[in-house]
């Protein structure tokens, strides 16, 4: 599971919360609410490693190429290239951080500093939480000359540098000094699975036979072809005569298909995918049902619905402790969610991909850190810790955008004053001090961003003649009009799919010349004013009924304007304003 990086650190304020070990009460050196948290932090007496104006990644010249591991990784990358990617991704976080990657013997580390050192000890031992061995723990000695990462194997090394990222982008650039042991309790966890799913579930009980013998006949050929495992939907199958191979491996998903613990029992390896805990559907009406965002009171204090607590992989049962296995019963391999827990039972276009993320990115990182470590560690992570971090470590992640964030000085992200003619491609001034200056060419402001995630609102002044077209495009929607069964509406477009505004028909007739649009947006809805008036917000009806769901679109700002657009003028802020305080239009006749 992808460590994330997480929120600003306050010794002071997190002394109190984390108050982690007697050994760190004695000392003045404490870890930042790490996500997963570490199994082990040895304090040293004070200090920290301090990240100054350049930092040396330094590889193991007798591991650089090395691709030891025992985890659930297709092609493993070595060594090296991991530490191409810490170095990336510090650079990401700490653009003024000059890094350099090189491979070295480890005695010239006696020489060095504001170093980071990466290597594997194949002698390491470290365990799963049933006592298996694991390549992918990780042991990390800091001191305020330098760190030194001595993986168990080559992914173990990179989990080493999440955590120290983290401990980076948490602490403005320090890490305190001490020695990190740390490691999975769990092989299989996070949102991707490395074998070959043939589903098998819900399919006809006279048939038991045919599919276990379908199954079986699967498992077997892509064994010998490819040398790989398959999984299947846990079931209890339905025939007195065959059954699913044990080499096979079952992910259960509820009760009424299979009792995961009878299964382990009976010799089957499996994931935990309890819908209780991993299930969301997209725009789900009922309240009864699935819910639309993944249970955070459910992660944290629903492993059992008469005593509370925290939920980790080896809970199948929220209901009966005696039906859940041990932490260490070797054929509990973890558990997975989102690939196949973020369901659309509602059809495409009742969610963007967006929607998708923002259903499961709080309840991602703490099941990451249920799947790393065991709720009944002495140092899991707590609720309160999580909060703490959250934010920044949301905000941080390296090597991705999806929230489209869009640095800004202030409240305003760009604003600009579309001219009416320019010859050839002309520059166009961004007017709020960001310096997102566009250019203008046939019609069209391209600007250097893309999209902007929320909150957001945006107020666009153009020709009140204009009823069709695009106005604003980007890479995630597009907004302008469409005609609906009463005339012109509003409308975004999200994967080739329109969405009209509904109940609302653009005037044939405006006393101004001009036409002014404001639209704000969260990760829950989409609203519209025109001239000043609120006309509704963007719904999708589901399933073809008359209950209807907000959309969430982001801000498209790649390109305003377009052929016959007449757009004039294009704002852009940040967060939520009060529409009543930034219209120009006159409002008297709103109803």
């Amino acid at each position: 599971m992808v460590r994330l990086n997480l929120l600003g650190f306050l010794v002071l304020s997190l002394r109190a919360i984390l108050d982690a070990s007697s050994a760190s009460a004695q000392s003045n050196v404490v870890l930042p609410p790490l996500v997963p948290a570490v199994h082990s932090f040895q304090p040293a007496s004070h200090g920290s490693f301090q990240l100054s104006g350049s930092l040396s990644i330094l590889v193991d010249e007798n591991f650089a190429s090395a691709t030891v591991d025992s985890g659930l990784t297709l092609i493993p990358p070595p060594l090296e290239s991991f530490a191409q990617t810490f170095a990336a991704d510090l650079q990401e976080i700490f653009p003024r951080l000059s890094t350099k990657v090189s491979i070295v013997n480890e005695a010239t580390l006696k020489k060095s500093s504001d170093f980071v050192f990466l290597t594997i000890s194949p002698q390491s031992n470290y365990t799963l939480a049933s006592g298996q061995s694991t390549t992918e723990g990780y042991e990390m000695d800091v001191s305020s000359t330098g760190v030194r990462i001595i993986g168990g194997g080559a992914k173990g090394a990179f989990w080493g540098t999440r955590t120290l990222l983290q401990g980076f982008a948490l602490s403005r650039g320090q890490f305190p000094n001490g020695v990190v042991r740390d490691q999975p309790d769990w092989q299989t966890r996070g949102i991707m699975l490395e074998q070959v799913s043939i589903g098998a579930d819900e399919y006809d009980a006279d048939l038991a036979d045919d599919y276990n013998d379908f199954v079986n006949t699967m498992s077997d050929f892509i064994q010998q072809e490819a040398n790989k495992t398959i999984r299947i939907w846990s079931t209890s199958e339905p025939s007195n005569t065959t059954s699913v191979s044990k080499a096979i491996i079952k992910q259960h998903w509820e009760f009424f298909e299979g009792d995961p613990y009878e299964l382990i029992r009976a010799g089957y390896n499996v994931i935990n995918s309890e819908d209780s805990i991993h299930y969301i559907v997209m725009k789900q009406p009922q309240p009864d049902s699935y819910p639309q965002r993944l249970n955070q009171s459910r992660l944290w204090d629903g492993a059992n619905v008469n005593t509370g607590g925290i939920w980790d992989p080896h809970i199948f049962d929220r209901g009966n402790a005696s039906n859940n296995p041990n932490i260490a019963e070797p054929r509990l391999k973890g558990s997975i969610i989102a690939h196949q827990a973020v369901w659309n039972d509602h059809g495409p276009n009742a969610s963007t991909p967006l929607e998708a993320f923002y259903a499961f990115k709080k309840g991602l990182p703490v099941i990451a850190a249920a799947n790393w470590q065991a709720a009944s560690r002495p140092n899991h992570l707590t609720h309160a810790q999580f909060l703490l971090a959250y934010p920044t470590l949301e905000a941080t992640a390296p090597g991705q955008n999806l929230d489209r964030r869009v640095q800004s000085k202030g409240d305003v992200v760009i604003k600009y004053q579309v001219p009416e003619r320019l010859p050839g491609k002309s520059a166009v001034p961004d007017l709020s001090g960001n310096g997102y200056d566009a250019s203008f060419e046939n019609g069209i402001l391209r600007t250097p961003l893309g999209s902007k995630g929320h909150d957001y609102t945006l107020m666009i002044s153009a020709s009140s003649v204009q009823t069709s077209g695009t106005l604003l495009a980007g890479p995630d929607s597009a907004f302008g009009f469409t005609e609906s069964a009463n005339g012109p509406t509003l409308a975004f477009t999200s994967s080739n799919i329109v969405y009209p505004l509904f109940n609302y028909t653009l005037p044939t007739v405006s006393v101004s010349s001009s036409r002014e649009i404001i639209l704000s947006g969260t990760e829950n809805r989409t609203s519209a004013w025109v001239d000043g008036c609120y006309v509704g917000d963007f719904l999708i009806g589901i399933d073809g009924t008359t209950t209807y769901e907000p959309m969430a679109f982001v801000a498209p700002i790649e390109q305003i304007g377009g052929q016959d657009s007449g757009v004039e003028t294009f704002t852009l802020w940040n967060g939520l304003q009060d529409v009543s305080q930034i219209t120009e239009s006159n409002t008297k006749a709103c109803t």
